[in-house]
């Protein structure tokens, strides 16, 4: 999961076609991701917008041995600490896997929107990506940390 094509076909994806909800801080690992995400359009439940984007992925990539999980861990974080806890929790996995030996070096990691914390902004990953962007869509909300499984073979 962890390469440039799944990188910017998620991308493009969150950005132009999942609207409902907004994704802030990505990262993927070779077998699963972690995102940040705040709901857009209050019509759509976390779960419906993520079988949604995760049928669009699977259409593009019809040609992967790749399968879901069923069901995805999410957790809502109550305040800007966990937030920040959060955060750091989800940069350093490619370090406890020996992927990489600093966060900023880790490629397969971005930004789609600026997820404000009740009008703070939080901490930036650093720029490692050319997939890091802001449209211009600041959301003022209370982020949810959405982790996917993406099992191969």
């Amino acid at each position: 999961m962890a390469n440039a094509t799944v990188q910017q076909s998620l991308a493009e994806i969150w950005s132009k076609e999942a609207t409902a909800w907004r994704v802030g801080y990505y990262l993927l690992m070779p077998d699963h991701l972690h995102f940040f995400c705040a709901p857009h359009d209050l019509h759509f439940d976390i779960d419906a917008w993520v079988e949604f984007w995760k049928r669009q992925f699977s259409r593009r990539h019809l040609d992967q041995p790749w399968s879901w999980q069923r069901k995805s861990f999410h957790h809502r974080l109550r305040n800007r600490i966990e937030y920040e806890e959060k955060l750091a929790y989800v940069r350093e996995n490619p370090l406890r896997k020996k992927l990489a030996e600093k966060p900023e070096e880790w490629p397969y990691q971005g930004r789609i929107h600026d997820l404000r914390w009740w009008g703070c902004v939080p901490p930036a990953p650093p720029k490692t990506s050319s997939l890091f962007q802001n449209n211009g869509d600041d959301v003022d909300v209370v982020p949810i940390i959405l982790q996917r499984r993406l099992h191969t073979g």
